[in-house]
């Protein structure tokens, strides 16, 4: 029995000493700022061999979000496409795949307040359908993260509306194509701020 125990662990230990990280791959290269969100928000999804990463990157003189993907699992990576295209800073996206679908979030000032924004793609982010606003205020809507089931869209960010900083969230059953109304899911006088969300069939957290 001793014997047939330390043949296992044997094994187990030759494939963990095996296992090992490749080399770091550079996926931008320009003159501008490349920064990913800094509040655990998802900026990098995968489904089957499709990879698909976000970021804000100010190439232009201003923050715009930039997207790239690999068809391979990441061993190549295809050029650069800029989601956004505006004069207003736009910063902290996040990014979620299910099957052919990405879906992207991010926050956009575009209207002189910051809002939160969403975009989609049905083909693997191979091109990307019409800027959608999801929230409508006179406070900053900021630091949004995003994660998808089948067709459950949910999103997460932090709000002033209140008077203080609290935690909404935000949910389409149809992809994207739909949303729900605001629910607010923090309720406390101190400060609630740098969401992240994870779903997995019907739980979302």
């Amino acid at each position: 029995m001793k014997k047939v125990l330390c043949a296992v662990l044997a094994c187990v230990f030759a494939n963990l000493s095996q296992a090992q990280w490749q080399q770091d791959v550079r996926l931008t290269n320009d003159p501008g700022w490349s920064t990913t969100s800094f509040n655990n928000a998802w900026c990098i999804a995968a489904s089957g061999n499709f990879v698909h990463v976000v970021w804000s990157d100010n190439r232009d003189g201003n923050n715009e979000i930039f997207y790239k993907r690999s068809t391979d699992g990441g061993a190549n990576w295809q050029a650069d496409i800029q989601l956004t295209n505006t004069n207003a800073s736009m910063d902290f996206p996040s990014i979620a795949a299910y099957g052919s679908d990405v879906y992207a979030v991010w926050f956009d000032n575009r209207d002189l307040n910051k809002e939160i924004y969403f975009k989609h793609s049905s083909d693997n982010g191979l091109t990307w359908e019409a800027d959608v606003q999801l929230t409508f205020n006179t406070s900053p809507s900021n630091y949004p993260s995003l994660s998808v089931y089948e067709s459950l869209v949910n999103v997460v960010w932090g709000e002033g509306r209140d008077g203080n900083w609290e935690i909404y969230y935000k949910r389409s059953t149809d992809k994207g194509f739909t949303w729900d109304s605001d629910t607010r899911l923090t309720n406390n006088p101190s400060d609630s701020y740098n969401p992240s969300v994870s779903a997995d069939e019907s739980n979302v957290n």
